[in-house]
């Protein structure tokens, strides 16, 4: 009697793979990365854009939130903007875009009057 072993090997995570709720912000409503090198020629680009900073998703959680409503969140803008996901040099580029600054007072918020 022969017994045959099968080896199954799947390629290790990366560190820095991007999570599964980016990914469709580049394949399906063309995206674009940005980066160090590229961050000047995608501001330069005409029209609104957003940038994700999609860095570690155990660091900062909610990006994937903000990746997942960013495609429902453009459709119901009613104009039409691009949308730039960093995955590398995301500290440099949060502090390039401001995304570090921390308010001193929270946000006032004002009482809902639905009726």
């Amino acid at each position: 009697m022969q017994t045959e072993f099968a080896t199954l090997s799947a390629p290790l995570p990366q560190a820095d793979a991007v999570p599964p709720a980016v990914a469709p912000l580049i394949e399906q409503f063309d995206g674009s990365w940005v980066d160090l090198a590229s961050a000047g020629d995608w501001l330069a680009q005409r029209g609104f854009g957003v940038v994700l900073i999609a860095g570690n998703a155990v660091r900062v959680p909610k990006a994937l939130d903000a990746a997942a409503v960013l495609p429902e969140r453009r459709r119901a803008a009613g104009v039409p903007f691009r949308i730039g996901v960093v995955a590398a040099h995301e500290d440099a580029l949060a502090t390039h875009f401001g995304a570090r600054r921390r308010w001193r007072k929270p946000l006032t918020t004002y009482p809902c009057r639905c009726t």
